[in-house]
């Protein structure tokens, strides 16, 4: 695998590798430490904040560079969005 990493990173500018979620299975926690940096990905409402600690914690552990959190499936459009993510927005950076 390093080796094909080497190999992506010498012919492209950005290699960006998706992986299974970090909790369900190893691929993320194994991967990470020959990364640059990882992106976490959070669905507001469905990540539970404990899942998101662990997450980052296992991170941490391996000795990966997390980047930062986006944040999936939420409509800007909503005009009560920013009131509700707020709180949640502070607890996570918090971790970080």
């Amino acid at each position: 695998m390093v080796q094909i990493l080497d190999l992506l990173n010498k012919e492209y500018d950005l290699v960006l590798i998706d992986t299974p979620p970090l909790l369900s299975v190893t691929d993320a926690s194994a991967l990470a430490p020959a990364m640059d940096a990882v992106i976490m990905v959070v669905k507001p409402g469905v990540t539970k904040l404990s899942a998101l600690q662990q997450a980052l914690e296992q991170l941490r552990a391996v000795g990966a560079h997390v980047l930062g959190i986006v944040l999936n499936e939420v409509n800007p459009k909503f005009p009560q969005i920013r009131l509700l993510l707020q709180p949640l927005l502070f607890e996570v950076f918090a971790l970080l």
